[in-house]
């Protein structure tokens, strides 16, 4: 089970199993989320609550980016993953 609090360490130990069922972005794309009754006690809304009220100040208009642009994305880094400089760009997370 992976979340937006998951760590580096969970993500490397699930990735392996992810691969076997997926390994490229349209499979993953694909899957199916099963969704878990969230099993914590406290509040899921917290004190805390962003607002983007400046940047729409500056007319910039949040959006959500599709299924198929994450795609692309994805696509598009896989592409040019030569072009990465490693020495500079230390990854914390090993994707096998």
């Amino acid at each position: 089970m992976l979340s937006a609090q998951t760590t580096d360490k969970k993500v490397n130990q699930v990735t392996p199993t992810l691969f076997k069922y997926a390994n490229t972005p349209e499979k993953m794309a694909s899957l199916k989320v099963n969704k878990i009754e969230n099993p914590r006690i406290e509040k899921e809304k917290h004190f805390y609550n962003a607002k983007h009220s400046n940047l729409e100040k500056l007319g910039l208009k949040p959006l959500k980016l599709s299924e198929d642009v994450v795609i692309d994305i994805a696509n598009y880094c896989q592409k040019f993953k030569k072009n990465i400089d490693t020495k500079t760009i230390i990854p914390k997370v090993k994707w096998q």
